[in-house]
Order: C-alpha cells, then structure tokens, then sequence
C-alpha cells in the first residue's frame, strides 16, 4: 500500500539504498508508476529508472495499472532484487522456510536492506525467523519491518507490541534508526498517523487503552560490526523492577499528555476502584496514544 511507500521512502531520502534488497515474500504494489513519482517528490527523492522490469505477480494488478515489486526497488536504487519465500508459487527467487534454524549458505550475509513487510507475524517460530533474518543480512545493512501490532485478529498468528522489537535488537546490539507506531482507521484504511515509541511511554495504555484503531509497529535498524542475532532479551520494564529502578526512564515525559509526576500514582488510584479504572481507560482512549504525531497523512 501506498502508506508503506510512504515509510520506505522515508528512509531512502534518510540514507540512499544501494545493492541487493531481499523481501520476505514477493511484495503487491497497489499503485502506478505517477503515484510512486508523486510520493516520490514529496519527500524530494529521485527516482532511478528501472533496466528492465517484470510484470505485478497478479494479472488484476497489472491490468490496473499498478507496477511490480521489481519495478519499485530498482527505481529506488537497488541493483539486485531477491524475495525470499517457503515455496515458489509466487515466484520467489529463493526458498526457505524461515521456521528453520539457519539459511542456505548463498543467503548468508547476503542482503543490504531486507524488508519485512508482514511476513514475521505469520511464522510461527518468530526467535528462528529474527535469527534468520540476521543472519542475512551484511554489516551496515538494514532491516526494514511494517508489522501489525494490534487490532490484526487472526490475521497471523502473532501481532507484536513494540517493547518486542525494540528490546530485541537493542540487546543484540543493533542501532535504532526508526521505532514508530502507525494508526490508521479500519478498512479502507486511508488515514494514518505515526508516533515516535520509546520504552515506557505506553505505559499508561497497558491494559485497555487502546481505541478502535489499527496500530501496527514500523522498525528500522542497522546491524553493526558486533551484532548478534542468538541474545535472548528481557523485558526492560521486569529488568526496572529487578534492578529497583523506575519503570518508565527512557520516555520522554513531553511526549506523554500525562507527566511522570501524575501518570503512575493516577494508575496506581485508579487499579483500587473499577470506576476510577474505567475513567482512566476513557481518558487514555480520548487522548489517542498520548503521544506527539510524527507523521499524519491521508490516501485516497
């Protein structure tokens, strides 16, 4: 969708993409050619034009009008497109099942950018598939990840909060390039909204907070010279409480339409009586995330 271009060239105007790009699955464009440039100049990124090109994966696709996958990363500047799928009948380049323990030998460190794009909330060993996807990708590469976060039943077998991801590679020792969280409105989905997340600034959301929106978990991160891929990381808000320390440091209190000085004895209050819980809940949902909006624009 055209809301993931939006992230994707995001990043690209951020640090220019180059080399092999490899997707998790092969990738449904749902535009053309004049609303890739349109976005494009938004966001005063050049285009590179495509050598050669395959047609979409789906003839409806193509009959529309709508580029492919292939198209889309050469005119974004990548040399090399490789998608990476457990079977062939989309015409992935390369198979494996990321449920295994490790990739064939030709994937390993192979990749300068791999997009997961929702492909991780539908493999059900999610710390093989982290893995793997480390393991693909070459020092100074990134891993770009659009994943659903809530409000996606039964769409996968996961939905991730973003604590997830974000203790994940930090304590592999990843750099942090992007850590947001999208909210759009339920189908068609043409309003969207992103949030800078830190640790501990959803706090306030834990139990019952959320409205009826649909909130996904945007990622980008770079691997360096010393990542790994095999740490098993702990929860930072049950590490505070080992340590004694006070959950919720790292956020950045302008950030939260609640201070610190009132968000945690409010929600200690308001645990005591369902109705003070209740209004509590009500005030968080009235709020949003409660969070500054990075990012908001409209599709149509």
């Amino acid at each position: 969708p055209v809301a993931s271009l939006r992230i994707i060239l995001k990043e690209a105007a951020r640090r220019p993409f180059q080399g092999r790009i490899l997707t998790l699955g092969r990738q449904n464009v749902l535009f053309d050619q004049k609303t890739l440039q349109r976005i494009a100049s938004e966001y005063n990124f050049s285009l590179k034009t495509p050598q050669k090109a395959l047609p979409p994966i789906r003839e409806k696709y193509a009959k529309k009008g709508y580029i492919s996958d292939d198209y889309l990363f050469q005119a974004l500047g990548f040399s090399e497109f490789i998608a990476v799928d457990h079977s062939d009948y989309e015409g992935a380049q390369a198979i494996f099942d990321l449920n295994k323990t490790s990739p064939p030998k030709q994937l390993l460190e192979s990749a300068d950018v791999v997009l997961d794009s929702g492909t991780l909330e539908h493999v059900f060993h999610v710390p093989n598939a982290l893995s793997n996807i480390t393991k693909m990708l070459r020092p100074n590469g990134r891993i770009i990840q659009l994943l659903p976060s809530s409000n996606y039943m039964d769409h996968g077998f996961y939905m991730f909060s973003p604590t997830f991801l974000y203790e994940y590679y930090t304590q592999n020792n990843f750099e942090i390039n992007t850590s947001q969280i999208s909210r759009t409105t339920p189908p068609p989905m043409r309003s969207f909204k992103l949030y800078n997340y830190a640790p501990g600034s959803l706090q306030h959301l834990s139990l019952g907070g959320l409205d009826s929106g649909v909130y996904g978990v945007v990622n980008v991160v770079t691997k360096k010279e010393h990542s790994t891929y095999d740490k098993i990381p702990q929860q930072r808000m049950y590490q505070s409480v080992w340590k004694k320390e006070r959950f919720g440091n790292e956020a950045n209190p302008n950030d939260s339409f609640l201070i610190d000085a009132f968000r945690q004895p409010l929600k200690k209050l308001a645990k005591k009586t369902v109705f003070l819980h209740k209004a509590y809940v009500h005030l968080c949902r009235k709020k949003g995330l409660g969070l500054k909006v990075e990012e908001s624009f409209k599709e149509f």
